[in-house]
Order: C-alpha cells, then structure tokens, then sequence
C-alpha cells in the first residue's frame, strides 16, 4: 500500500465517524407521551425524594416539567 492510499482510508474513516457521531441515525425513535401519561406520571424530586403526580405539580404551581422516559 502507497502512504496516500493509507492517508485516504484514514481520511474517509474520520469523515463517517464524524457523521455517525453526531447524527442520530441509527438510534430507535421515541413514542411521544400522551397528556394522560404525563398526568398520572410520578414524578420524584432529585432534592428531597419526595414523589408527586404531574397533574398535583402543574395544578399547585403551573410548572411545566421535563420528562425523561429510560427504559425498564
């Protein structure tokens, strides 16, 4: 092999492993949640472990939460 044949690979070997890791190409898409869900949702305080419903948090205060659905 020549060193611009070498030079080559590596530089096409770069271009998609920068392509890949920053598109979400090959990642599974996620269902969107119903209002329902995130009502009934139960939603625990990282501060003091205190678990609430989605619906009693926007009803007390209209706060508008961020959910994070991990699998399990």
């Amino acid at each position: 092999f020549s060193l611009w044949y070498v030079a080559l690979v590596a530089l096409a070997a770069l271009v998609v492993a920068v392509v890949l890791a920053n598109t979400d190409f090959f990642l599974i898409k996620s269902a969107p949640a119903s209002l329902d869900e995130l009502a009934s949702a139960d939603l625990c305080d990282s501060a003091d472990g205190k678990t609430v419903k989605g619906l009693t948090l926007w009803q007390r205060s209209g706060a508008v939460i961020l959910v994070v659905r991990r699998p399990g």
